[in-house]
């Protein structure tokens, strides 16, 4: 479970720094003073977004394998990781779209995908929360 919660603490983390992105945003002006920065700060925050995400989808995917093998796989299971790969990779669609409409010409588009974004990585997290939590469930119950 040490894993698991390491995982989550820094998704939680990627979480405020996507915060500090929005509020450094207000902070740019035209012509576009702190736009350097705001650009820096976004792609370092886009990759503590996604890293823990994928690290949790690859961990669940050899833990499900093991799972398999002992027998102990549940449909629920399958169905939520499916939920939780998909929410995943449509995060990932979404920031980088938010990341490219970054400039001038579709400011209001931007801001509304990266609501948008915000919104889905919290969905996102409930998500990996709930499988993880069901995920540590069945290792606990699994036949040694």
């Amino acid at each position: 479970m040490k894993f698991e919660r390491i995982m989550m603490t820094l998704a939680v983390l990627a979480t405020l720094a996507f915060v500090a992105v929005a509020a450094n945003s207000y902070r740019v002006e035209l012509p576009f003073e702190g736009l350097h920065q705001h650009v820096v700060l976004t792609l370092g925050t886009v990759s503590a977004l996604l890293l823990p995400h994928f690290w949790v989808l690859f961990y669940l995917v050899g833990t499900g394998r093991v799972l398999r093998a002992a027998g102990s796989v549940e449909s629920s299971r399958r169905r939520l990781f499916g939920l939780m790969a998909i929410t995943i990779l449509l995060l990932l669609a979404v920031v980088v779209t938010s990341v490219l409409l970054g400039g001038p010409a579709a400011v209001r588009l931007h801001k509304v995908v990266f609501a948008f974004a915000g919104l889905l990585q919290l969905a996102t997290l409930a998500v990996q929360w709930q499988e993880l939590r069901h995920n540590a469930r069945q290792f606990r119950d699994a036949p040694a």
